[in-house]
C-alpha cells in the first residue's frame, strides 16, 4: 500500500508592530500536525495591506514551506491570511531656546526631532509662542506642528527670551518752560521736554536739566 502525505492546515498569527513606513510583517505559525511530529514552518513573504497605522490590518502570507524530520509526511497550504495592528511611532520633539531684541522680528521657532522620522515623511505646521513684546520669557509650545497620524509627538517646550540691550535714540529734543521767556526757567517753573524716540519706551523717562 502507498502511504500518502497528510494534508496539513497551517494558520498564521500576525505580530503587531510600530509604524516603520513599510508593509513588512512578522507572523507565527500553528498547524494540525500529529502530536510528536517534528518540523519547522517558514514563509517567504508576510506583508501588511498598508504601511499606515490601523487595527486588524490584513496580513498576507505566502511561500509557506516545511522543513525537518517529519516534513515529508505532510502537504501544507502555501498561503494564508491573518491580521495585526500597526501602532503610531512615538517621537521626541524638543523646542530650541531662543532670544531676540525687543521689538525685533521673531526668529524662526526651531526644534530637533526630524531625524526620528521615517525616510520620506516630514513635519507640517509650526511652533508658536506666548504673546508679548516686553522684556521677559515667553513659552514656546507645539502649536500646529505635526508629523501626521502615523506618529505620536512627545513635545518638550522651551522659552523665547526678549531682551533690551539697545538704548533708544532720541531726536528732535525740545525744551520749553512756562516762563515769559520760554527758553528760560527758574525754580518753580514748569518745564516741558518733548522728543521722538526710536522705539517705544517701557516707562516714564527721568530728565535732568542742568545749567
Amino acid at each position: 500500500d502507498v502511504i500518502s502525505s497528510k494534508p496539513l492546515t497551517v494558520t498564521a498569527t500576525g505580530v503587531n508592530k510600530v509604524y516603520d513606513g513599510t508593509t513588512s510583517a512578522s507572523v507565527s505559525f500553528s498547524d494540525d500536525r500529529i502530536s510528536g511530529d517534528v518540523f519547522t514552518t517558514t514563509s517567504t513573504s508576510a506583508t501588511f495591506a498598508t504601511s499606515s497605522i490601523g487595527t486588524g490590518i490584513v496580513v498576507s502570507v505566502s511561500g509557506i514551506s516545511l522543513t525537518g524530520t517529519d516534513s515529508g509526511n505532510y502537504s501544507q497550504n502555501t498561503t494564508t491570511n491573518t491580521t495585526a495592528d500597526i501602532t503610531a511611532k512615538p517621537i521626541n520633539v524638543v523646542a530650541d531656546a531662543l532670544s531676540k531684541e525687543r521689538l525685533a522680528v521673531d526668529p524662526t521657532l526651531t526644534y530637533t526631532g526630524t531625524s526620528s522620522l521615517v525616510s520620506g515623511d516630514s513635519f507640517t505646521g509650526n511652533l508658536t509662542r506666548a504673546v508679548g513684546e516686553t522684556t521677559g520669557t515667553y513659552a514656546i509650545s507645539q502649536g500646529t506642528l505635526s508629523a501626521g497620524s502615523n506618529y505620536t509627538i512627545n513635545f518638550t517646550g522651551a522659552n523665547l527670551t526678549i531682551v533690551d540691550t539697545t538704548s533708544p535714540t532720541l531726536t528732535a529734543v525740545g525744551i520749553v518752560s512756562n516762563n515769559t521767556n520760554t527758553a528760560l526757567a527758574k525754580t518753580g517753573d514748569v518745564v516741558t521736554v518733548a522728543f521722538t524716540s526710536s522705539e517705544s519706551l517701557l516707562g516714564t523717562p527721568v530728565v535732568t536739566i542742568r545749567g
